[in-house]
């Protein structure tokens, strides 16, 4: 009989942190790609609003996501702590550049969308890499 060959351990945390810079990341990438959208095809700032928001959300999800498909087990709590943990990331960075914090709504589509990308990165095929754990 062989002897199963286990993956390494990751530590929950230390996933949360990774999946946390990972979706702050996205959400940059996310930022600069509507801003050259409004700047070069719309002209306006009318929808400056609504496409911030989106790469909020697009970035909580991101993070949320990668997140519960690392950690394989309660959606929703891994879902909230890495959006939480981002927007504690993203309200230092604001802080120590614009001297003043992201608002309260901001926080509550970090939260939304991090419930939304951890249920759905619990429930997505797993990658090959993480099987044996």
């Amino acid at each position: 009989m062989g002897r199963r060959k286990r993956g390494r351990s990751l530590d929950p945390a230390g996933l949360t942190v990774i999946a946390a810079l990972a979706g702050l990341c996205f959400m940059a990438v996310c930022g600069g790609v509507f801003a050259a959208l409004i700047r070069f095809v719309l002209g306006d700032m009318h929808f400056a609003g609504f496409l911030g928001g989106a790469a909020v959300f697009a970035g909580g999800y991101a993070g949320a996501y990668l997140s519960g498909k690392l950690r394989r087990r309660r959606g929703i709590l891994s879902g909230v702590t890495c959006a939480a943990l981002m927007y504690v990331i993203a309200s230092a960075a604001e802080l120590l550049i614009f001297r003043h914090i992201l608002s309260a709504k901001n926080l509550l589509l970090l939260l939304i969308a991090g419930i939304a990308g951890g249920v759905f990165g619990v429930n997505s095929k797993r990658p090959g890499w993480l099987r044996n754990q």
